[in-house]
């Protein structure tokens, strides 16, 4: 996250309206992310509302609050965050790094842009942030893309899929 708040300054010079939602709950890094947050000029630490430990339910009103997800942690595994973002509709933006760029199809359904990159990062935000029909397209996508892959459905008929070969193999 220490990246989306250097890239916002520069996102702040093309469009000051622009508003950061940082939410998720306390790690390690949170300490280190308030500090970086109280180093910015006040008018900037202004526009960053930091939603800590809030309740699964509240997703859904977070995610609409939201014009798109920044997420460009390069150590995430999978990247259910992303995954939540399609589901409202939402685009996302990422890194080009571990296994978000197998989850994130660039300019599909969302944006990639090379780990710890803080102007790559703000020109990908605000090229979503000023062209409202490609927000939209890929989150249109994304969304099509979690109804496609990761419905209860799907991924139990994936897996269903799975143990039959193992059976057919005779496989432990």
């Amino acid at each position: 996250m220490d990246t989306l708040v250097q890239a916002m300054p520069i996102v702040w010079q093309r469009l000051p309206q622009v508003r950061l939602l940082i939410a998720g709950g306390r790690t390690n890094f949170s300490p280190l992310l308030r500090r970086q947050i109280e180093a910015l000029p006040s008018h900037q630490r202004e526009q960053i509302l930091v939603v800590d430990n809030f309740d699964e339910a509240e997703k859904p009103s977070l995610f609409a609050a939201c014009d798109l997800l920044a997420y460009p942690s390069q150590f995430e595994s999978f990247g259910l965050v992303y995954v939540e973002a399609w589901a409202c509709g939402k685009p996302v933006v990422g890194v080009r790094a571990g296994a978000i760029a197998s989850v994130v199809q660039d300019g599909v359904d969302g944006l990639l842009v090379p780990p710890r990159d803080a102007p790559a990062l703000a020109e990908a935000l605000i090229r979503l942030l000023e062209n409202e029909s490609l927000r939209h397209h890929l989150g249109k996508n994304g969304r099509q893309k979690v109804l496609d892959r990761y419905t209860w459905d799907t991924v139990a008929a994936r897996f269903r899929r799975v143990y039959e070969l193992a059976i057919e193999r005779g496989l432990p």
